[in-house]
């Protein structure tokens, strides 16, 4: 089944072929100096798994908003 006019072709073949990364484990090039003697958190590894909207109270004295609700987006860890 083809068309019934001719048309345009609708995609660019620029975004061909696909690439896939090899391994989903993500490199760190560089990590924080930190000159502390008790032991800190310095990166931990996590994948997305959604997103989601949070209702927050605004703290910043100079905004408009300054202590009334409002959204702000968040990124779901696992």
């Amino acid at each position: 089944m083809g068309r019934k006019h001719s048309a345009p072709r609708r995609g660019s073949l620029a975004f061909r072929p696909r690439g896939r990364h090899g391994t989903l484990n993500a490199r760190i090039r560089n990590w924080p100096d930190v000159k502390s003697e008790e032991p800190t958190l310095l990166g931990f590894m996590g994948f997305k798994v959604g997103s989601m909207n949070v209702l927050t109270v605004d703290n910043v004295d100079k905004s408009p908003s300054f202590g009334k609700p409002i959204f702000n987006h968040a990124t779901v860890l696992s």
